[in-house]
């Protein structure tokens, strides 16, 4: 324990011990009275008490969508990752030129200049996420602030510039990497605020980004906003039932794409692998011969990571590199380490599946999450479980630090060569995060959080309830899971739960207009159409171009039989959204007491 993590822990112990001192100190008469009648109730309210006062002591975590990097920051090791003490982490692999004669980082510096929106695309292992690293280190030394994209946290345009997280600063370089897993990978699309819960709203990803970043530019000069993004760009498909990676984009389908300069970045040649071989293999401290670089070099797939892999393999299994054990091929790299670790560790066959589930639902990798998924999925009887816990905690180890098996690239979970059916375990992984959540529940809160939306997609309704209710145990004020908690059963039917939840959400926060907006669909299922005019009303209050609150509102003033208000509220969510309201209105049968009066066919007609 080093010298700043042992103050830590021995003012943590401080703190607990004042806290007991003055428990003890103020329920002195319950001590005395407690152990001259034998009774262990008291020291059992104090373990309680103890116990709740630990987590209360417990930091929950910021679920703002992107990584703040300040400028003047180590940015290359923050945004490509891995351990200070591993010769072979991303950030310490040397930059190469990729083609002779040609500045790459100056070319992509120009491009990002001249058109603000940059996406850098190539095949997985080219390197395309160290060229935008290096890009925004650069920057970064030059003042800017990046905000680099999180996964599995909900993403939307916000109303005001948050400084309260970025800061006063203006000069904001967004860093949006790998955007095929972010936009395919989760299967979040329902916005936590869907306008109504009968008919969830799909907020794909690029919506939701080209949404944000328009609202940044509107906030700051659009001089002081620049993306970097990166994606892959191959058109095979790697699994029948899933789409290619350039599939994943849909590319030809949202006009977000258009916003960006595309640089297709060139294949790295021969000159820029044996510049990689020349400087990693001795700062790796492996045993090779210089000799055989050149033929390496042409044997390899012209991937950066396919480079670097070799080298960790051989250094991981105490091997000499030379062109016989060298292997050519990326995937061959992934297929052949894999095939060799489940060799050595049979149960690395659950650690890789249970990554592949997590990452399914989006749910943090963390040791722990990964370990009691793996345990899950090995299943057996008492005896059994036992002894797959123990080995699944060895070869944990090993996984974590020879493969980085939290911190997955491209490819490498994928070489188990199948899907795991996320479906079949659903039900148990909602048990499973639920009891995580009581352990960790720091950690779990976005996790758990995201799970319950997965859980509603599903159907399974009750288990998201349940999701929700374990993030609200974390954090009592989220009024997002409070209100997601009442979609759930609203769409359950259980229209007074639905009321408490919204009620709860509103208390938290009383201009969520959508909160609003759902607890006036709530009242008049409930058939209380006056109280849901009133909530519709506030809703509109708050965002007077809510155009469903009106169209809604002219709907319970119809089962009023106030005919002029109906046709007003009508007339009023038409104008807002003219093409959507006069569709609803010609199929919906709230107004069919109304379909013969002239206003109302004006209406449909204009």
């Amino acid at each position: 324990m080093n010298n700043q993590a042992f103050y830590i822990w021995l003012q943590q112990g401080q703190d607990l011990w004042d806290q007991i001192q003055h428990f003890i100190i103020n329920n002195k008469d319950i001590f005395i009275v407690s152990f001259g009648t034998g009774s262990l109730l008291a020291i059992v309210r104090f373990i309680w008490w103890v116990v709740q006062q630990n987590r209360k002591r417990k930091l929950l975590p910021d679920t703002f969508p992107f990584e703040v990097i300040k400028p003047q920051s180590n940015a290359l090791q923050i945004l490509l990752g891995g351990n200070e003490n591993d010769p072979l982490a991303d950030y310490k692999i040397p930059y190469q030129d990729r083609v002779p004669g040609r500045n790459t980082q100056d070319e992509l510096k120009q491009k990002l200049d001249q058109h603000r929106w940059l996406l850098i695309l190539a095949p997985t292992g080219w390197g395309k996420t160290r060229e935008a690293a290096n890009l925004a280190d650069r920057l970064n030394n030059e003042g800017w602030t990046i905000l680099k994209l999180k996964r599995g946290e909900w993403l939307e345009a916000p109303p005001i510039l948050p400084e309260d997280k970025i800061g006063t600063d203006r000069k904001l370089l967004f860093f949006l990497d790998d955007l095929n897993n972010k936009m395919s990978g989760g299967r979040i699309e329902q916005s936590p605020k869907a306008d109504n819960p009968l008919q969830p709203l799909n907020k794909p990803l690029q919506e939701r980004l080209f949404n944000t970043l328009q609202a940044y530019e509107q906030f700051c000069r659009k001089e002081d906003i620049r993306i970097i993004a990166t994606a892959r760009n191959e058109k095979e498909r790697e699994f029948s039932d899933e789409p290619s990676e350039w599939e994943k984009l849909e590319f030809d389908k949202y006009s977000f794409w258009k916003r960006f300069e595309i640089y297709d970045l060139p294949e790295p040649n021969e000159e820029a692998i044996i510049g990689v071989l020349r400087e990693t293999i001795p700062q790796a401290n492996i045993q090779a011969n210089p000799d055989d670089y050149s033929r390496i070099a042409q044997r390899n797939d012209r991937t950066f990571r396919n480079i670097v892999e070799n080298i960790r393999s051989t250094k991981n299994y105490d091997q000499f590199l030379t062109i016989d054990t060298f292997r050519p091929t990326l995937k061959g790299t992934w297929k052949e380490r894999y095939q060799k670790i489940v060799k050595q560790y049979p149960v690395a066959t659950y650690i890789y599946d249970a990554v592949d589930l997590l990452e399914q639902f989006d749910i943090q990798l963390y040791r722990f999450t990964v370990e009691a998924t793996a345990k899950l999925l090995a299943g057996g009887n008492i005896l059994q479980h036992l002894w797959y816990g123990w080995q699944i905690r060895i070869a944990m180890k090993f996984l974590i630090y020879s493969e980085r098996i939290l911190e997955p690239r491209d490819g490498q979970i994928e070489a188990k060569g199948r899907r795991i059916e996320s479906g079949k375990y659903i039900l148990q992984l909602s048990n499973l995060l639920v009891e995580l959540e009581r352990q960790y529940p720091t950690e779990m809160l976005s996790s758990i959080f995201n799970f319950g939306y997965e859980l509603s997609q599903f159907g399974h309704k009750k288990e998201a309830i349940n999701a929700y209710d374990a993030a609200i145990n974390i954090k009592p004020d989220d009024y997002e899971a409070w209100y997601n908690k009442g979609n759930a059963f609203y769409d359950l039917g259980n229209y007074k739960e639905a009321i408490i939840a919204y009620d709860t959400s509103i208390n938290i926060k009383p201009d969520d207009h959508e909160a609003w907006y759902n607890r006036g669909l709530t009242l008049s299922a409930l058939g209380k159409k006056k109280e849901a005019i009133i909530a519709y009303d506030t809703s509109i209050n708050i965002k007077p171009d809510y155009y469903e609150a009106w169209y809604n509102k002219a709907c319970c003033y119809i089962s009023l039989k106030n005919l002029d208000q109906a046709i007003y509220n009508l007339q009023q969510a038409i104008n807002l959204n003219s093409e959507e309201c006069r569709e609803l209105a010609r199929t919906d049968s709230d107004f069919d007491n109304i379909r013969n009066d002239p206003r109302f066919q004006a209406l449909l007609q204009e």
